[in-house]
């Protein structure tokens, strides 16, 4: 398919650059699924992505975790994901900078379907905001702290107004540099209380309007991190850097 076409020209591009590491923003697979087509399919993005040269760290996406047909499993393709692609949330220190990796299609905590039209399903579990709030603690004396996780919650509308008591947290850090996600397939930027928050477009994913100068392109950022600023430029697939 044309979209994994692009996925593997990223990868060809990005070991030639030759970053300390790879961060993606979810939606890994297709998706929407039962087991055996899911299996498939994530078994052809890990071979894909295996052509990197430097580590790469998955987020989970609405497509990774959802799971469509009969005989749906009580928390859909989560285990899946864990088994084949790591944990739904965790964190990292590189270079004396903490990244971290959220969860945005958590399962409901209160017994209830998980179900991507359920607004509860849009906000971080009391156990995930502790978590988050242990690891910011832990890392008060990076030099800076990304998060990275799939639904840009600040845009608020269907997802409600839940990421306001994440972004006070962030703010009181004092250290939280960036926060990056995907899912809406366009880029989008601003900066709010300090922190840089960006959605990411696709890079292979659905992109049937393809507009750079407004937002929808395949692309990957290429982010260099300094020890007070953060510079991030946006690299069309398949375009030549001088």
């Amino acid at each position: 398919p044309a979209g994994l076409r692009v996925l593997e020209q990223a990868v060809r591009d990005v070991d030639v650059i030759g970053p300390d590491l790879v961060m993606t923003v979810g939606d890994l697979v297709q998706g929407y699924n039962a087991r055996d087509e899911w299996l498939a399919q994530a078994a052809e993005y890990r071979t894909i992505m295996a052509g990197l040269r430097m580590p790469w760290f998955p987020v989970a996406g609405n497509h990774d975790v959802y799971w469509r047909g009969a005989d749906r499993p009580p928390l859909e393709h989560e285990g899946d994901f864990e088994q084949h692609f790591g944990p739904l949330w965790y964190a990292f220190e590189h270079k004396r900078c903490w990244f971290v990796v959220l969860l945005s299609d958590e399962s409901m905590v209160d017994g209830g379907i998980k179900d991507f039209n359920d607004a509860r399903n849009h906000r971080m579990s009391e156990r995930q905001f502790a978590w988050l709030e242990r690891l910011l603690a832990r890392a008060k004396g990076a030099r800076h702290v990304f998060l990275f996780l799939h639904h840009p919650r600040w845009i608020g509308g269907k997802y409600g107004d839940h990421w306001n008591a994440v972004h006070a947290r962030l703010v009181a850090a004092g250290n939280v540099t960036a926060v990056f996600a995907g899912h809406i397939h366009r880029m989008t930027h601003e900066l709010r209380d300090g922190i840089r928050y960006y959605a990411l477009a696709t890079t292979g994913g659905v992109q049937d309007g393809l507009a750079p100068r407004a937002g929808w392109l395949h692309h990957y950022d290429l982010v260099t991190v300094r020890e007070k600023s953060l510079d991030v430029a946006t690299v069309p697939v398949g375009e030549v850097i001088d």
